[in-house]
């Protein structure tokens, strides 16, 4: 059973020990960051967070950071381990929640994903997000889609 909890020191560290080697590429391309400095980093600098569980076993952390009340906009994001690949039909199923929930908190979700993550890529067409044509990003020249969703 997926269950959403608490993020703390703990998880955190369980999640970036075994995060997926794309997000690991991802968080590096994007901010030159190691899964653990990452994580922390996402975690609190985010006004929601959390840890997704499987059966007890930390399989992802994802959150939300407002960027802007006013605009309405906020940036969502999601690192997952490899034990998500084994559970991912009830991973997809149960964080579609989530985004919504996000939505309700600011209306215009945005953020980028690194263009070779594919499986981020298809998760986020599944949940609705919009995928922009790739961008050169300027600290490591790599390519990343904007994705985007409005309620």
């Amino acid at each position: 059973m997926v269950k959403f909890v608490k993020s703390n020191r703990k998880l955190i560290e369980r999640v970036a020990a075994d995060m997926r080697q794309a997000d690991i590429d991802e968080v590096w391309a994007s901010h030159r960051h190691a899964p653990l400095e990452s994580l922390t980093g996402a975690v609190s600098s985010s006004d929601y967070h959390a840890i997704v569980t499987f059966e007890g076993e930390p399989i992802a952390a994802l959150g939300l950071r407002v960027g802007s009340y006013l605009s309405g906009e906020g940036v969502p994001w999601l690192l997952s381990t490899n034990a998500a690949l084994k559970h991912k039909r009830e991973f997809l199923t149960n964080t579609e929640s989530v985004v919504s929930s996000m939505l309700d908190i600011t209306p215009r979700l945005v953020n980028y994903v690194h263009a070779d993550n594919k499986l981020s890529i298809r998760w986020l067409k599944w949940i609705g997000f919009t995928i922009d044509d790739p961008i050169e990003s300027h600290l490591s020249k790599e390519l990343f889609h904007k994705f985007h969703m409005t309620r």
